[in-house]
């Protein structure tokens, strides 16, 4: 995938590495942008593709899981009276 400097439009993702195992490695990502498949888009541009992810990522691999493994703990915004919402959501079990 590469980038379309004509169309593209900047956007930035900050992440952390939470736990590293044998063959993955669960990170806390913060998107400071929301560009559509930036999360996975990023990812994959570094070398790291989310798994399950069979658009970005190897096929024959990402099949193996049953899902895209990625998960929003918590979204913020404003309702359209302004009002702040948090929603949470926790992990789910596939997750280690």
């Amino acid at each position: 995938m590469g980038e379309d400097q004509k169309k593209g439009k900047p956007c930035i993702t900050q992440y952390t590495v939470e736990t590293r195992c044998s063959g993955y490695t669960l990170v806390k990502v913060h998107p400071q942008t929301g560009r559509k498949h930036q999360i996975r888009a990023h990812f994959f541009s570094i070398g790291h593709p989310i798994v399950g992810d069979t658009l970005y990522g190897d096929t024959s691999i990402q099949k193996k899981y049953p899902r895209l493994m990625l998960h929003a703990l918590a979204i913020s915004f404003s309702s359209p009276e302004q009002e702040d919402l948090l929603i949470e959501s926790p992990s789910p079990l596939v997750f280690p």
